[in-house]
């Protein structure tokens, strides 16, 4: 289930409830008590209790008004900065890292960037296969022909994206390894809007690769991770029916 799916639901009790207004906030939202009214499927009086509950925790701000504005608080904010100092995003994607390798069965691997390259940092593989994905601890892979760099690549913003293309020799790998600067640009805008990379035999050839970035909580890129199959193992329905797992929180 995804956040669009949370947020409409209606919850029940009022911590549910309570809960669910928050998340709202968390996501930029500053809806009115209409707004939050319609969206929970809750009474009016339901309503007025669960957000003078959140304001007299200093939580939210509101003027106690149906029309009015309800936006976050004190307490959210100080929350917000406890969070943000305790999320270790490395952490995170060691974690999971390790779940995506058992969760499919396949080697997967994090790296880092370093110049227009990125380093294998880590690797898991759970799978029984006969023929696998040879480690590569230590490894470097150009951006422009890795799943992992694309992934990175994508969440950076256009100034720093130019600058990478600028410097990056995009050398010929395979067949299917983009070469051009704006087929690239095309290819980040591709995978920043669906927020996960592929790598379609770019750099080795029999070996696809799906990869996803780890950022920070600003949005910023620290390191990618993604999970890798021999393209004579697997049908394309198969990797279509795995695209969308390397994202799950």
């Amino acid at each position: 289930m995804d956040d669009g799916d949370q947020l409409r639901e209606s919850p029940t009790g009022t911590l549910q409830r309570g809960l669910a207004i928050l998340d709202v906030l968390a996501h930029g939202e500053q809806p009115t008590v209409s707004e939050l009214i319609d969206r929970f499927d809750l009474s009016k009086s339901a309503a007025f209790r669960v957000l003078m509950t959140l304001k007299e925790h200093e939580l939210i701000s509101w003027d106690s008004m149906l029309h009015g504005r309800v936006a976050p608080a004190r307490r959210s904010i100080q929350l917000g900065v406890a969070g943000m100092r305790a999320f270790d995003p490395w952490a995170l994607g060691r974690e999971r890292l390790v779940e995506l390798a058992r969760e499919l069965d396949e080697a997967t691997l994090m790296a880092v960037p370093d110049g227009t390259e990125m380093v294998y940092i880590a690797h898991e593989d759970h799978s029984d296969h006969a023929v696998g994905v040879r480690r590569l601890l230590g490894v470097r892979r150009p951006m422009h022909a890795s799943a992992l760099g694309k992934a990175y690549l994508a969440c950076l913003e256009s100034p720093e994206q130019d600058a990478y293309i600028d410097a990056a020799e995009m050398v010929a790998h395979t067949s299917t390894t983009i070469t051009d600067a704006q087929a690239l640009r095309r290819e980040l805008a591709e995978t920043r809007s669906r927020g996960w990379a592929i790598d379609r035999a770019e750099h080795e050839e029999g070996v696809r690769c799906y990869g996803a970035a780890i950022v920070d909580y600003v949005g910023r890129p620290l390191c990618s991770i993604s999970y890798a199959v021999l393209c004579l193992k697997k049908k394309q329905t198969f990797f279509q029916s795995l695209n969308s797992k390397v994202t799950h929180k």
